[in-house]
């Protein structure tokens, strides 16, 4: 028995992994001190890129981290919310990334934009002039 616990205790932590991972949690927030209260805890957290609010009641946050590990964010979040639930953990749409890609590929082939005043047209004029000095 004595080994059973020992080999338990001494078990490595599982490592996250580094690539991209999209979460969405369900929490229960009644109002804008709670909800602010989340966004500001996922921010603070290490890998965490973006963050932002879904559902027909805001009461699911996603957000994008880069070697993250949702089941202790989840954990964390449980501690100071109370009801903390993960709805999907996957991989962000790459299709997403894809067309921000190309439009900022256009954006940088775009010529720049100059402009050019219009010049000053002269004028004739066939009366005497009016000032008396000249």
């Amino acid at each position: 028995m004595d080994n059973f616990f020992q080999c338990f205790h001494l078990r490595p932590r599982v490592q996250a992994s580094n690539g991209k991972k999209e979460v969405v949690l369900r929490v229960q927030m009644e109002n804008t001190e709670k909800r602010s209260k989340v966004m500001k805890c996922l921010v603070k957290w290490h890998g965490v890129i973006s963050v932002s609010l879904k559902g027909k009641e805001n009461n699911e946050i996603a957000f994008v981290g880069e070697g993250i590990d949702p089941v202790s964010i989840t954990q964390k979040l449980r501690k100071k919310m109370g009801s903390v639930e993960m709805l999907k953990v996957a991989a962000p749409d790459k299709d997403k990334d894809k067309d921000k890609d190309k439009e900022k590929e256009a954006d940088i082939n775009k010529p720049p934009w100059i402009y050019y005043p219009p010049l000053p047209q002269p004028i004739y004029s066939n009366s005497e002039p009016t000032c008396s000095i000249l």
